[in-house]
């Protein structure tokens, strides 16, 4: 079995004639976690609702392009998407537990889908928390009416939620974004050991955590305007993407590999004129495992921004 799990080619999506994801190309591979970041209304939300179809449901959205799960088009029009959904659980930034016990909560999917034995109903709930990292908190109270947990638990036990219909992706729309550090350390922990056994798509605005545990760099932010992808390491590329910059729209500009954030801003700072006459709509960082000398870094992105000045000058001239 390949070990591309989702390959997205030529993938766009539409809310009527606004375009939100634009031309995207991406391959997701098997037991990893790939971290999505990038700026407000840049289209990470929607990317995660149109895996599992989400999108459907909103008036007026539509597609171009393909998105392939173990080579079978998603948007097939012979693909069952509620068993589509039940392959891509997620979790979203805000937790919606059912006011029921947290026994119930994490039962009610399999019950659901047919399972009746208790005995067999308390195994999947054990399983599934102690995933979540869950278990030892609440295993003495499992009768406990879920509202009655913190936010981070509550979190932690919408995860358990999704783990007991036995997805093959998690998808997590920010899930740490309103938990405090201990909360978001638990869940990061929980995260780190399910890939073993599932793929993870993880939508964040928090780089350090990115940082931390994304697995994939290739990609971070998706625009539906004209995008560029900066290489550092072949100058002779970059000059040639930023003044590509120029004859586009707008574009956002693709900082590859795991680069200080001081890095990014310092090249946003010096970007920001041309930001506002829109011939560079923003900078992004994309985050993965592979570590950047903090000096080098400060020097690259010096010489960068000295070839994006000088490359937008000529060609204003």
């Amino acid at each position: 079995m390949s070990s591309v799990a989702i390959r997205v080619d030529r993938f766009s999506h539409f809310f009527g004639a606004e375009a939100t994801l634009y031309d995207l190309d991406l391959d997701i591979f098997r037991n990893e976690i790939l971290g999505i970041i990038g700026p407000a209304r840049s289209g990470k939300s929607t990317f995660l609702c149109a895996l599992n179809r989400l999108n459907d449901l909103v008036r007026w959205s539509r597609v171009e392009g393909l998105v392939e799960i173990d080579g079978r088009d998603i948007y097939g029009p012979e693909v069952d998407v509620i068993e589509l959904r039940r392959k891509l659980g997620m979790v979203f930034a805000t937790p919606v537990p059912l006011p029921r016990s947290i026994f119930e909560n994490v039962a009610f999917g399999p019950r659901m889908a047919g399972v009746r034995g208790r005995t067999r109903l308390k195994e999947i709930v054990r399983d599934c928390l102690e995933k979540g990292g869950l278990w030892e908190e609440v295993k003495d109270r499992l009768d406990t009416s879920a509202l009655k947990l913190s936010g981070g638990q509550q979190q932690r036990l919408c995860l358990a939620r999704i783990l007991a219909l036995t997805p093959e992706f998690i998808l997590l729309d920010e899930p740490t974004s309103g938990l405090d550090p201990i909360s978001t350390m638990k869940i990061e922990d929980s995260l780190r050991k399910l890939k073993k056994d599932y793929t993870i798509i993880l939508v964040t605005n928090n780089v350090k955590q990115a940082a931390r545990i994304a697995d994939q760099p290739e990609f971070a932010d998706i625009h539906k305007m004209k995008s560029l992808y900066a290489a550092f390491e072949d100058k002779s590329k970059l000059v040639m993407l930023l003044t590509e910059c120029m004859r586009n729209e707008g574009c956002h500009i693709f900082i590859g590999s795991e680069i200080p954030m001081q890095a990014i801003q310092e090249l946003s700072v010096v970007a920001s004129p041309y930001r506002r006459r829109g011939q560079i709509l923003g900078v992004v960082g994309v985050m993965g495992p592979t570590r950047m000398d903090y000096g080098r870094t400060l020097t690259l992105v010096e010489t960068t921004a000295n070839l994006l000045s000088r490359c937008l000058t000529e060609d204003a001239a």
